[in-house]
């Protein structure tokens, strides 16, 4: 086979070949029977030459015959072989494609979570139903307190992905993303994020201790901290609507702060040329572009970011409609002029670039409430039209995470976990990538309760793309009690095949009549059956009988709500969820959701203090409230927004009612009342 290979090699050098160039190949190793084959081939002769054997010869007196003493002619030289045979050069081959990212792609298959110990901290493991690879970063609740990403809308690592910056218990933490280390903590800092474009650096202000607003670096390397730029004119930024990323190309940062003279400013900056663009005080636009709300009045903004191109500000307000100073509003970047809308609403979303330099929000749609939609930057005067990538089989939305540069069009979408036990869902309880055009990798259980604020997963994907992480309580359902867990999006995995019955959870077992009831299922001669009435033939044989549960006490009339005692001005809102994230009422038997939404502190208390939320209802026509029961008092800072499912005794029509206590002896509240609403 080599010969032949050599044969053909030959053959298509000398088509290009000149004469002179063929006197110097080397056909003696090749055989009389090969050669014979492709002599007509290798050898031309122009008259008055004729071939004789591998050559030529002059026949002079044209018999035809190469006689003797026509020899070869001293014109053409015979041929010189070369010392040993050329060295034949392979075809350049193609780089093998990158190993795939594990995970699932089928949206409709039922993943039930495998029961999973929780790992040691550094210690990479493979997940057990989507065969993805991960790795908890953290350990903080081992020891009792929490660490965790800061939020879905952040980065989470530095631009070459070799430090990582979390929060919790002992404040914002550095650690290197190799081994987990901790590198240092940063002390009476504000707002700090990774600059884009500097790897180690990271850019926060100030304390609000003095009276200044500092723009400072951190290099965590050298851990020096240097002051940049003192912001004229400003005092302190208000940290939930400032909190936002960085400009992709490092120059603009975005906020809500309060100037020297008290006022609240919508502001674009840019530190690296150290220039104003937009500002927009909240009194002024209010007297002229805007409308104040009839029951909230001034309404602040939820958040306000640059655009990731530097194209835009983006303004998110806390009021949903298509008035001016609702939704989200995208602005001249330099000079604040109103440019467009994107949604009408406030619910969770974020924003990125597609494949083709689009900038996009991705955001959970109210309408229609299942579903995951992009629409594109600057949108209209009204709001960008909407493509929905996913429609999910239930309402279980929570965080997107879209600010990566190495998967464009991609985000990261955390999950709720809802009753994944007696009703599951395909994709609840998840963290999964999905693209603008609908391309969805399923990576992850998250495993966490969501107990409280930092056990939800908030997943965030790394600017590289190489990387996606989530905060976990992985089921232990305490709060404070989570750390970061990392997947790796580069780690190919064989994709093991899921367990498809989800994990049992037997309750305790209840007495019914002679018969035993574990949940809604009937023991019948040992046999367990569909059935909600009690069977007569299972005894104590088949399970044991275990006395009744004891109801609940009584909850406790009180005659008025607790004191409004709060300072004047501070900003509270409290409504049933229909009226802010959900089109209409969401009810499950005795059940209604409340949504209460919590800005106290505007911002400079909002992560230093607890705040205590009750609430209360009284049946209509009566004038007396009673606490909830059971008791849904939650620690947690200033959130966005806040949701319960709260339980009534009877069906009714009430008056409900959702406090906030700034302190644990709750005598510090401020209580809103929503009248007649029907569970």
């Amino acid at each position: 086979m080599r010969k032949i290979f050599v044969l053909f090699f030959l053959l298509f050098a000398l088509t290009a070949c000149t004469d002179s160039a063929l006197t110097k190949l080397d056909l003696s190793g090749v055989s009389d029977e090969d050669m014979g084959r492709v002599a007509d081939k290798l050898v031309t002769c122009n008259a008055p030459y004729i071939r004789f054997e591998t050559g030529c010869c002059l026949d002079g007196n044209t018999n035809a015959i190469c006689d003797e003493h026509e020899t070869l002619p001293t014109e053409e030289p015979p041929v010189t072989p070369p010392t040993e045979e050329p060295p034949i050069t392979p075809p350049p081959t193609t780089p093998p494609a990158p190993t795939p990212t594990g995970g699932i792609t089928d949206v409709t298959k039922i993943i039930s979570t495998t029961p999973l110990t929780k790992p040691a901290v550094g210690v990479t493991f493979l997940e057990p139903d989507f065969g993805t690879s991960m790795r908890r970063l953290t350990s903080r609740s081992d020891s009792g307190g929490f660490e965790v990403n800061t939020y879905s809308q952040l980065q989470f690592f530095s631009s070459d992905d070799a430090y990582f910056l979390t929060t919790g218990t002992d404040d914002y933490t550095v650690r290197k993303t190799s081994d987990s280390s901790k590198v240092m903590n940063l002390i009476n800092v504000n707002l700090p994020r990774w600059h884009p474009t500097q790897a180690h650096t990271i850019v926060h202000f100030d304390t609000n201790e003095d009276e200044d607003l500092t723009l400072q670096f951190t290099n965590v390397d050298t851990k020096q901290t240097t002051d940049v730029v003192t912001i004229p004119g400003y005092m302190r930024p208000f940290n939930s609507q400032s909190f936002d990323e960085i400009s992709r190309d490092g120059k603009w940062l975005a906020g809500l702060l309060q100037r020297t003279d008290g006022a609240q400013v919508i502001v674009a900056y840019n530190f690296a040329d150290k220039k104003f663009g937009a500002q927009l005080p909240l009194p002024s636009i209010y007297k002229t572009e805007c409308k104040p709300d009839p029951q909230w009045g001034e309404v602040e903004p939820d958040w306000v970011a640059p655009s990731p191109l530097s194209k835009y500000l983006v303004v998110q307000w806390k009021r949903d409609g298509t008035a001016r100073c609702s939704g989200l509003e995208i602005r001249d970047i330099n000079t604040g002029a109103f440019v467009g809308r994107v949604t009408d609403g406030h619910q969770h979303g974020d924003l990125g670039v597609d494949a083709q330099g689009k900038e996009f929000f991705m955001t959970y749609e109210i309408e229609p409430e299942r579903a995951i939609g992009v629409r594109y930057l600057p949108g209209t005067a009204t709001v960008s039209p909407a493509t929905y990538p996913l429609i999910l089989s239930d309402w279980m939305g929570d965080h997107l995470s879209c600010k990566t540069e190495g998967r464009p069009g991609t985000c990261l979408v955390t999950t709720r976990k809802g009753d994944y036990i007696s009703s599951p869902m395909p994709l609840q309880s998840e963290i999964f990538l999905l693209t603008v055009d609908g391309k969805v990798t399923r990576l992850a259980h998250h495993r966490s309760t969501g107990a409280d604020y930092w056990s939800q997963p908030k997943g965030s994907i790394s600017r590289s793309g190489k990387y996606a992480v989530f905060s976990s309580d992985w089921g232990s359902g305490q709060e404070e009690r989570s750390d970061v867990y990392m997947i790796d999006l580069t780690s190919g995995q064989a994709i093991p095949t899921p367990v498809e019955q989800p994990p049992v959870i037997v309750p305790p077992a209840q007495t019914c009549g002679n018969g035993i009831k574990e949940g809604t299922e009937i023991c019948d001669d040992g046999n367990l059956i569909n059935n909600d009435g009690c069977s007569s033939t299972c005894t104590a044989e088949t399970a044991p009988v275990t006395p009744p549960v004891p109801p609940p006490p009584a909850p406790t009339p009180t005659s008025n709500l607790p004191a409004n005692t709060l300072t004047t001005g501070e900003s509270f809102g409290f409504s049933l969820a229909e009226q802010q994230w959900y089109p209409t009422p969401v009810k499950t038997g005795l059940t209604m959701r409340f949504a209460l939404n919590n800005y106290i502190g505007s911002g400079n208390e909002c992560n230093s203090n607890n705040y205590l939320y009750h609430f209360y209802y009284a049946l209509k026509g009566t004038s007396s409230y009673t606490k909830v029961t059971p008791t849904r008092e939650v620690t947690s800072g200033c959130d966005k927004n806040s949701d319960w499912i709260i339980t009534f005794p009877v069906a009714g029509t009430y008056n409900v009612a959702g406090c906030v206590a700034v302190n644990s002896d709750m005598n510090k509240n401020l209580c809103q009342v929503v009248e007649e609403k029907t569970a």
